[in-house]
């Protein structure tokens, strides 16, 4: 499928497991380049890594933990 989306970036918050982790790698799949984020730090360099190798598009990994205010402004 073409969602005519090739080189775009997405940043998927939450991605390291579940219905995020399959968003991103299906946006991977289509071209989009893709920040993964997630609590878990490793988890999220290590599906970085994953997506990257398999798909060929940049995938960067961020560790943000949504419930706390110092960790989404480290973030942002």
């Amino acid at each position: 499928m073409d969602l005519g989306l090739k080189n775009k970036r997405a940043l998927v918050m939450g991605s390291t497991r579940g219905i995020g982790r399959r968003v991103a790698e299906v946006l991977a799949e289509e071209g989009v380049n893709v920040a993964v984020c997630g609590r878990d730090e490793d988890g999220a360099k290590a599906l970085a890594a994953e997506i990257a190798e398999r798909s060929g598009v940049k995938a960067h990994a961020y560790a943000l933990d949504l419930t706390d205010t110092g960790s989404v402004k480290a973030f942002i």
